[in-house]
């Protein structure tokens, strides 16, 4: 069993119900900010329901806030990783620290450094770290690509990819990006006016191009381009989440 929503509610969701599956990665997209927030915070346990439950894997949750403020009681980093696994009673915690940075592409000297004199890129990419430094078996993300380097970008997705199908984790990743939704979730639960309005695979949701208008989202450049071209050559290249897939079914059918 994955995470279920039992009609939960708090301020802005309102009787939500749901289920996160098991080692998948499911997108949260939408355009009610508050409702996203809130249901981030019910999720990783940050607030508690005022109606309803929510069961499954709920103690074991890594998380990334939409900021350092919110993730960080001390300045200090190093200080904040023993801090936090200790409370967590995590063992061999200076190594696990050490670990977790290197994942993330930053060396241990972060560890003596000031969250606060970090760029905001340096900033996430340290909570991202501490999130992982759990070993958590649910990684729940907000908005984890925002003011990355397209380096940090890719090795974000990389990070992900790897927890997904190497350690079988469950990811949630909450994201107005909905190119990085695409390319990475394979369940999509769709937000659109302090409601959840579908929830699905991705290529169902994201081809449904009177819905994504409706919810004022962007439509995947790799779903816009494949519609294009059945619309204008009448060729169904189908739906693909990779750029690189894509070339090779354009390449099959113009050779």
């Amino acid at each position: 069993m994955g995470i279920i929503f039992n009609k939960v509610s708090y301020i802005d969701v309102n009787k939500a119900s749901f289920e996160i599956k098991d080692n998948k990665i499911t997108g949260v997209v939408g355009n009610s900010k508050a409702f996203k927030e809130e249901l981030f915070d019910l999720l990783t346990g940050r607030i508690i329901p005022i109606e309803g439950k929510i069961m499954g894997n709920i103690y074991n949750i890594g998380f990334l806030c939409p900021s350092s403020s919110e993730q960080f009681f001390y300045g200090n980093i190093g200080k904040e990783f023993y801090f936090q696994l200790k409370v967590g009673k995590v063992k061999n915690i200076n190594k696990r620290a050490r670990d977790s940075l290197k994942m993330v592409g930053l060396d241990d000297s972060y560890l003596d450094k000031d969250i606060n004199k970090l760029s905001f890129s340096e900033q996430k990419l340290v909570c991202f770290a501490l999130a992982l430094s759990f070993n958590p078996k649910v990684l729940v993300l907000y908005e984890p690509f925002l003011g990355l380097s397209e380096e940090d970008k890719s090795n974000m997705i990389k990070i992900i990819r790897l927890m997904k199908i190497r350690y079988s984790r469950t990811i949630v990743i909450f994201s107005k990006d909905t190119d990085m939704i695409h390319k990475l979730c394979d369940e999509i639960i769709l937000i659109n006016d302090g409601i959840i309005e579908r929830i699905g695979d991705k290529f169902s949701i994201f081809s449904d191009f009177d819905l994504m208008k409706q919810c004022h989202l962007q439509i995947p450049k790799l779903i816009k381009f494949s519609d294009i071209v059945l619309k204008k050559k009448k060729i169904d290249i189908g739906y693909r989440d990779e750029i690189d897939d894509l070339i090779k079914d354009i390449y099959r059918f113009v050779r």
